[in-house]
């Protein structure tokens, strides 16, 4: 029964070197937070404001799973 279940795959390796996660964190979390700051400059309109939530939250989103890596917080 235990032979079932032990796992016998190789671990994910990710395609960018571990030394450019701190670098990658840095770029997007900027981005992220530009592209959020743009929400006091649109004019309140749908069409304008949702292209920038997107942004905002792609940005922030993978800006915080690459400062996790880099600090040692593998998801």
């Amino acid at each position: 029964m235990m032979q079932a279940l032990q796992w016998t795959g190789e671990p994910f390796n990710s395609p960018l070197p571990q030394s450019l996660f701190p670098l990658m964190a840095l770029i997007l979390l900027v981005l992220g937070f530009i592209s959020a700051s743009g929400f006091s400059l649109a004019n309140k309109s749908l069409t304008k404001e949702l292209p920038l939530a997107f942004a905002a939250s792609i940005f922030l989103g993978f800006g915080s799973l690459f400062l996790f890596q880099a600090s040692g917080i593998y998801l």
